[in-house]
């Protein structure tokens, strides 16, 4: 059913559970407001209102993007160090916003999409976020729009949604209304408002098999005041098109996942990756499951401290319960329960290092360069094993990897029927017995030096399989090979050994070596040519979706620059590594004619010194130099 007309809303007396000027709410994670680039969107401010609620705006657009359950999926280089994936949403959506321009205005019949500005968030006094807006009409005038969301219920517990709008310097006669799309809800009467509501569009459609209504409004807001939009929802419509595989169950969080995320864990740690802390997963590998164990744990986490994973410093957590944190623990935990038994027992077989295989000796520490070479061959048969690969093939890649650890995202667009070999030398630290696990699907080998240590070949799922060896301390020849037949693709490379207690890591980068005389030809490279990572050497193609390519120099001027700072009065000091060692005062860089921009070089012979980056290492040298009237 469709239709178009306009209808009043009956402001009927109703519990607001969740008071505009004071929520009561617990959030789901601290910080509960972020910027992130989210579900491959730059420019994105996530709202974590309650478990049952979450929300984004895109500050690029200044409109919201999305209202879900379920959370934030936190990946990519900021919270796991891997670099390439970036947060995404877990969970399906309550709605998914169709409007990227929603804003009209309209004055004497007359009507216009004015220019939206982002201007950044801010909280009140008590709390309460507000998101700031400028919208900019035909004739210069700049109204100012802050919207305040909070979650939202009835005596029922129903979950929902509270968008409190603010304007000031809407033009007398002037109108402002804001487009807007909503799904899962029952019924027109889940949404109330003090505004003026125009219906646009209505739909009912069964999902899972229930009922709910599609629909679209326009809203017009009241002038130069507030306006309140309230909606309570039925569970959410919209599937998430992001859903990472093997992510479903966290979508269903235990509490000890939700008290980490609301804490400040996550700032230091990672469920599968170590960061500034150990991952989640390290440490409950490291201790057994066991009432011992649990209570130093906790101990720790609420004295916090240092010492036993590295320098890093743990903050302490007075405030939280001894009720959560022994949740938040025993969450931590029960990840490797299924591993643990397994684990004690191949403790139980080490006893002595015997038979050691001797490292290399016929390579030097001097030739050898960080990271591992990587060869990628694309078939053009199906691939079911390792003896199906043809390597007389020309590569469709060959460059440098600095570790092994390859998701599904790390290949970019190979899909199907290819293979890799990976090879270098492993830096051993420690002679020792050392357990080596391939997590691959399809199927790989290992090789130190000419012995097979791990054949898990053929096809299969993202399944582990380990294989020992005694190893001496010193640079050991190491080869991978692995390839991809069909479905999912990954391989990652571990270690353990007698120092470790059993716990197993991702062998790090700093193991990885390769013989600078046996570069590839390629040179340093990303193992997708889509992809990057940081120092890969690869050339820059374009600026980060959330900043602005500016050009700050006239065509003429092509420096060599080794630093660069701003004066107070907006200057530009631009310090050079060329043989020269220049340094430079730009005038008008900020204007839009980089050809008016003004160049003026001030001193020379610098670069030996310092290797400049700062303007303060430009003016002490130029203070040495008594070259600062220059400036």
């Amino acid at each position: 059913m469709k239709s178009t007309f306009f209808f009043p809303l009956l402001l009927i007396p109703f519990l607001w559970s969740c008071q505009s000027d004071s929520p009561k709410v617990t959030r789901p994670h601290d910080p509960w407001v972020f910027r992130s680039v989210l579900d491959s969107l730059p420019r994105m401010l996530t709202v974590a209102l309650q478990d049952d609620v979450w929300a984004a705006y895109s500050a690029q657009h200044g409109s919201i993007y999305k209202v879900w359950k379920g959370g934030v999926n936190f990946d990519g280089a900021v919270y796991t160090t891997a670099h390439g994936p970036q947060p995404s949403t877990l969970g399906d959506a309550y709605f998914v916003n169709k409007y990227q321009q929603p804003w009209k205005y309209s004055k004497n019949g007359k009507e216009e999409s004015p220019v939206i500005q982002y201007r950044g968030h801010r909280f009140d006094k008590k709390g309460r976020l507000s998101i700031q807006t400028e919208l900019t009409l035909a004739d210069g005038t700049v109204v100012k729009v802050a919207e305040s969301p909070e979650y939202y219920t009835n005596d029922t517990g129903q979950p929902g949604m509270e968008r409190l709008f603010s304007i000031e310097n809407l033009p007398k006669g002037g109108a402002l209304s804001l487009l807007f799309n909503l799904s899962s809800i029952a019924s027109v009467t889940n949404i109330q408002t003090d505004g003026s509501l125009k219906e646009l569009n209505r739909e009912e459609r069964v999902f899972d098999d229930r009922t709910v209504l599609d629909y679209d409004a326009e809203l017009l807001l009241n002038s130069n005041g507030t306006t309140r939009l309230t909606v309570l929802f039925t569970p959410p419509s919209i599937p998430n098109p992001n859903k990472i595989v093997g992510a479903e169950e966290e979508e269903e969080l235990p509490l000890g996942f939700r008290l980490i995320a609301r804490n400040d864990c996550k700032t230091c740690h990672n469920t599968y990756v170590k960061t500034i802390g150990p991952s989640y997963v390290e440490v409950a590998k490291k201790y057994l499951n066991t009432p011992e164990n649990v209570a130093m744990l906790v101990s720790k986490v609420k004295l916090g401290g240092s010492g036993v994973w590295g320098e890093a410093v743990m903050n302490a957590h007075p405030d939280v319960s001894e009720a959560d944190l022994n949740a938040m623990v025993a969450y931590i935990m029960d990840l490797d329960a299924k591993e643990e038994a397994e684990f004690v027992q191949q403790l139980s077989k080490k006893t002595t290092v015997t038979n050691a295989r001797k490292a290399a000796s016929d390579v030097s520490e001097d030739d050898m360069l960080p990271g591992a070479v990587v060869t990628v061959w694309q078939s053009e048969k199906p691939l079911s094993k390792l003896a199906d690969v043809n390597r007389k093939a020309t590569p469709v890649f060959t460059g440098i990897i600095p570790d092994v650890r390859l998701g599904s995202s790390d290949f970019g667009p190979l899909a199907d029927n290819f293979s890799a070999r990976i090879e270098g030398y492993l830096r051993i630290p420690k002679t020792s017995n050392y357990l080596f696990r391939l997590k691959s699907d399809d199927g790989s080998q290992l090789y130190i030096g000419d012995k097979l240590i791990i054949d898990h070949d053929g096809l299969h799922g993202d399944a582990p399989k380990d294989g020992e060896v005694a190893l001496a301390e010193g640079l050991h020849p190491f080869r991978i090979d692995y390839f991809q037949g069909g479905g999912g693709k990954a391989v990652f490379f571990e270690w353990s050994s007698f120092e470790s207690n059993g716990e197993f890591g991702t062998v790090p980068a700093q193991a990885f070596f390769h013989d600078k005389n046996k570069e590839p030809a390629s040179g340093i490279a990303s193992l997708t040519g889509g992809a990057k990572i940081p120092g890969d050497g690869s050339p820059l193609t374009a600026v980060h979706p959330a900043y602005d390519l500016h050009q700050a120099r006239p065509a003429s001027f092509l420096p060599k620059v080794g630093g660069m700072d701003f004066l107070s009065d907006g200057r530009l000091v631009v310090s050079t590594w060329d043989a020269d060692g220049g340094v430079y005062i730009l005038e008008g860089v900020l204007g839009d004619d980089p050809e008016k921009i003004k160049v003026k070089k001030i001193a020379s012979g610098l670069a030996e010194p310092l290797g400049l980056s700062v303007v303060d290492d430009v003016i002490y040298i130029l203070q040495k130099q008594e070259l600062t009237k220059l400036i």
